[in-house]
C-alpha cells in the first residue's frame, strides 16, 4: 500500500509535490485508460492545454530577459526612485519563468501531463504498445480530403473523378510520410528534454517551491541553501527556453498539422515587452 507522501519505490514527496503527483497520476492514468480514439482526442486536448502553458511562458520569458539583459534600461532605473520595484519586479519574473518550464518539463513515469509526457508514445520503444493511438492520430493527420462529393462526381467526367482520386491518393501518402518523419523528430527531442528537465529542478524545489532554509552553527542562523546567483539562474532559463520551443512546435505539428513559425509569437511577445520597458523594438 502507498500511503500519501511516501511513494511505493520508496521515495519521499511531501507538501504540495505529494498532493500534484497523485493528482497527475490519475489524469494520465485516465487517459491510458479510455479506449484509443478516445486516448487521442484526450491527448490533443491536453497538448492545447500545454500549448497555452508554453505561450505563457514565452511572454514571460521575453518580458524578463529585458531587466536582466539590457544595460540602458538597467541604467535609467537604477537612476530614477523605482529602483527596489524594480529589483522585486524582475526576481519575480525569474520565478514565474522558473515554475513555468518546471511545470511543462518535470516528468515522473507518466505522472505529469508535460511536454515529456506528449513526448513518451512516440519514443520509439513505446510505439508497439501505444501502436492503435499512434494509428489514429497519424490517420487525423494524414486522411482527409479524400472524400470525392456527390456532385464533383455528378459534375465531372470518369477521367477527371479518376485523376482526383489518384491525387488524393498519393497527398495522403504524402502525409503519411511526413507524420512518421514529425514522429521522429518529436522522439529525438526526449534526451535534450529530459536532461533540461533536471537543470532547474534543484532551484525550483530548494527556491521556489519549498522555503528551505539550513542552520549555521558558525552564525548560529538559518539560511537559504546554497544556489546559483540570479545572473547564473537566468542564463540557465536562457538555454532550456530554446529546447522547450523546438520540441513544442514538433508536437504542434503532429497534433495541428502546422509548420508554425516558433518566432511568430516570439516576437509578438518581444513588441509587447519593449513597450513595457519603454525600449524601441531591436533594442532587447
Amino acid at each position: 500500500m502507498e500511503v500519501r507522501g511516501v511513494k511505493a519505490d520508496g521515495r519521499f514527496v511531501s507538501g504540495a509535490d505529494a498532493y500534484a503527483e497523485n493528482d497527475a497520476l490519475t489524469l494520465v492514468e485516465d487517459i491510458y485508460s479510455l479506449p484509443p480514439p478516445e486516448q487521442a482526442e484526450r491527448f490533443r486536448a491536453l497538448f492545447e492545454y500545454l500549448e497555452r502553458q508554453y505561450m505563457e511562458l514565452v511572454a514571460n520569458y521575453h518580458m524578463m530577459v529585458i531587466p536582466w539583459s539590457n544595460q540602458s534600461v538597467i541604467d535609467r532605473i537604477n537612476q530614477s526612485r523605482r529602483v527596489q520595484g524594480f529589483e522585486l519586479v524582475r526576481s519575480s519574473l525569474l520565478d514565474t519563468c522558473i515554475l513555468a518550464i518546471t511545470k511543462l518539463l518535470l516528468d515522473g513515469d507518466d505522472t505529469n501531463p508535460s511536454l515529456l509526457t506528449m513526448v513518451r508514445p512516440f519514443l520509439p520503444k513505446n510505439r508497439e504498445r501505444h501502436a492503435e493511438l499512434l494509428t489514429i492520430l497519424e490517420s487525423k493527420y494524414s486522411d482527409w480530403g479524400q472524400v470525392i462529393t456527390e456532385d464533383e462526381r455528378r459534375n465531372n467526367p470518369p477521367e477527371i473523378i479518376k485523376l482526383m482520386a489518384k491525387i488524393n491518393r498519393e497527398d495522403g501518402q504524402k502525409r503519411h510520410a511526413e507524420f512518421k518523419e514529425r514522429m521522429n523528430k518529436v522522439a529525438s527531442d526526449w534526451p535534450k528534454l529530459a536532461s533540461e528537465s533536471e537543470k532547474l529542478r534543484p532551484i525550483r524545489n530548494k527556491w521556489v517551491a519549498h522555503f528551505g532554509v539550513e542552520y549555521d552553527a558558525s552564525t548560529k542562523e538559518y539560511k537559504p541553501p546554497p544556489l546559483p546567483p540570479l545572473k547564473e539562474v537566468y542564463q540557465l532559463i536562457k538555454e532550456v527556453t530554446p529546447v522547450m520551443t523546438k520540441s513544442a512546435f514538433h508536437l504542434a505539428g503532429l497534433f495541428k498539422n502546422l509548420d508554425n513559425n516558433p518566432d511568430q509569437w516570439a516576437g509578438i511577445s518581444r513588441r509587447e515587452a519593449a513597450k513595457y520597458w519603454e525600449i524601441e523594438q531591436g533594442e532587447e
